[in-house]
C-alpha cells in the first residue's frame, strides 16, 4: 500500500474521526474547512483523489458524504495505536494562561489532529445556546498561520486580567471582530495578522460531564460516567 503524506494522513484521520463521531462521513467542504482552506472545496477534493488512488477510501462520484474508508485505511489507524493517547497540557481559566496547571490524556481517535492543549472552564462564559458551559474542559488547536474563520470559537488572553478567556470570531467588510460569548459584535476594526496576534487556538472539540456541578456534589456516586461531545 503506498505511504501518505503528513497532509494525507490528516485528511484521513479527520475522514475516520467524523464517521466515529457523527456516524456519516464528512462534505468535502468540511474537509476543506478542515485543512485550511476558506470558501473552496479544491483543497480537500485533491486530499480525497489522492486517498482514493492510494486506496485508503472508496466514494461515489456526484454523491455528497459518500467517503468510505477501506480495510488498508482502518488497519493504518489502528496500527498507530502506540501513539493513539497524548497527555496534553491542562490550564484552568482560573490561572494565567501561561501556566498550565496539570496534563491530561487524549485519545488520539477523537480527534484528526491532536489539541495543543485543554482548557477548564471555571466560570460560566454565558453562550446564549450553552454550547459552551461552566465546568466543561475545551480542547484547543493553535490557531493555523491562515488564521481562524468566522464564527469560530477561539481561546484568547485577556489583557486586563493576564489570563485565558473565550471569544467569537466575525467577520464584515473584509476586517474582523473579536467578540465575549453572549455579546454583539461593536467594531469590525481588527486584520487578520492582528486577530491572529491576539489568539492562542481554537476549540475543535469539548469534554462535558454528565450533571450540571450542582447536581454532581450531591448525587453523583462516585463510579459516574463522562461523556464527550465534539465541535
Amino acid at each position: 500500500m503506498r505511504s501518505l503524506t503528513e497532509k494525507q494522513r490528516e485528511a484521513l484521520e479527520f475522514i475516520a474521526s467524523t464517521i466515529r463521531n457523527t456516524h456519516r462521513p464528512p462534505t468535502i467542504m468540511e474537509l476543506s474547512l478542515h485543512m485550511g482552506s476558506s470558501g473552496s472545496s479544491r483543497r480537500g477534493l485533491g486530499h480525497i483523489e489522492a486517498l482514493v488512488r492510494k486506496g485508503y477510501i472508496t466514494r461515489e462520484p456526484g454523491q455528497a458524504r459518500s467517503f468510505r474508508l477501506t480495510q488498508a485505511a482502518q488497519d493504518l489507524l489502528e496500527g498507530s495505536s502506540p501513539s493513539a493517547q497524548r497527555n496534553i497540557p491542562l490550564i484552568s481559566d482560573e490561572h494565567s494562561g501561561a501556566i498550565p496547571s496539570s496534563s491530561i490524556p487524549v485519545a488520539g481517535f477523537l480527534f484528526g489532529p491532536f489539541p495543543d492543549f485543554a482548557f477548564k472552564l471555571e466560570t460560566d462564559p454565558l453562550f446564549p445556546d450553552r454550547r459552551i458551559c461552566g465546568g466543561d474542559i475545551l480542547f484547543v488547536q493553535r490557531t493555523p498561520e491562515d488564521g481562524p474563520s468566522p464564527g469560530d470559537t477561539v481561546v484568547v488572553t485577556d489583557p486586563l486580567k493576564g489570563r485565558l478567556a473565550l471569544g467569537v470570531v466575525s467577520k464584515k467588510y473584509g476586517l474582523f471582530a473579536l467578540t465575549p460569548p453572549g455579546a454583539e459584535p461593536q467594531r469590525y476594526d481588527l486584520r487578520k495578522k492582528d486577530l491572529v496576534q491576539r489568539i492562542q487556538g481554537r476549540v475543535i472539540g469539548l469534554f462535558r460531564p454528565l450533571l450540571p456541578p450542582s447536581d454532581r456534589a450531591q448525587d453523583a456516586p462516585p463510579q459516574n460516567k463522562d461523556s464527550l461531545h465534539e465541535r
